[in-house]
């Protein structure tokens, strides 16, 4: 048992069984100013479970995938000279990291280019829906994607 000299009763109690029950309100005062936090919080680098499909290239420098406590983060950027309609960008090559359901998010683009959503399906699919760049502007579409899902 371990209690604070002010407090009446325990803290922290160490059951027969091994189980430890916490009493009272702890605080970030009362577990101390200094906590030293150990570990990555279990979030994992999971870059290399996403692959840009053709006709689309990597463009940017940034690209990168976290996975932590059952949601995956999602930053990439994409290139491709195809310049109008709906196309699939990316595909999970480890259907450990496939969603649990469809998730729709709002797309940034560049020199005008536009598009009305990227989404990933449960197949570990990435497809940007109506891609479009104007006439003016280069012949490259670009397209950032931050997104997040839960996995299956």
């Amino acid at each position: 048992n371990i209690k604070h000299a002010s407090s009446s009763s325990n803290n922290l109690v160490l059951a027969s069984d091994g189980n430890v029950s916490i009493t009272n309100t702890l605080s970030a005062g009362t577990i101390g100013n200094n906590v030293n936090v150990q570990g990555s919080f279990g979030v994992t680098d999971v870059t290399s479970k996403f692959d840009i499909t053709s006709p689309f290239t990597a463009g940017g420098s940034y690209n990168v995938a976290w996975h932590f406590n059952g949601f995956v983060f999602v930053n990439f950027a994409i290139d491709c000279s195809t310049t109008s309609g709906s196309f699939k960008f990316m595909q999970i090559n480890d259907s450990n990291f496939y969603p649990n359901n469809e998730y729709s998010h709002s797309s940034i683009s560049y020199q005008q280019d536009s598009s009305n959503r990227v989404y990933v399906n449960t197949s570990g699919e990435f497809f940007v829906s109506h891609a479009f760049s104007p006439s003016g502007s280069d012949s490259v579409f670009r397209i950032n994607v931050h997104l997040w899902y839960r996995t299956a």
